[in-house]
């Protein structure tokens, strides 16, 4: 996704309007994998990978989720606007 879609014009302009924040797991620390693990079920993403999630950076209220590779730019970009 992020070498093939993000770059795509219709979404690499949504996500300009974005501030993109990403969380690794591949971690050996069993606290940083629990941390993590801890996260993806506040954002309310299961362990899949990836997932992705629109929080209002105002509220914090999850605006929209999201998880699997399976997509293509223009179903991203509709998904990144909220038309889908």
């Amino acid at each position: 996704m992020e070498e093939k879609i993000f770059p795509l014009p219709a979404v690499a302009g949504e996500l300009k309007t974005m501030v993109e924040s990403r969380l690794h797991y591949d971690s050996a620390d069993a606290v940083v994998v629990q941390r993590v693990t801890d996260l993806r079920g506040e954002l309310g993403v299961s362990l899949a990978s990836p997932a992705y999630v629109i929080v209002d950076p105002a509220s914090g209220e999850i605006l929209r989720r999201r998880e699997g590779a399976l997509m293509s730019e223009e179903s991203f970009s509709a998904w990144l606007r909220g038309d889908s």
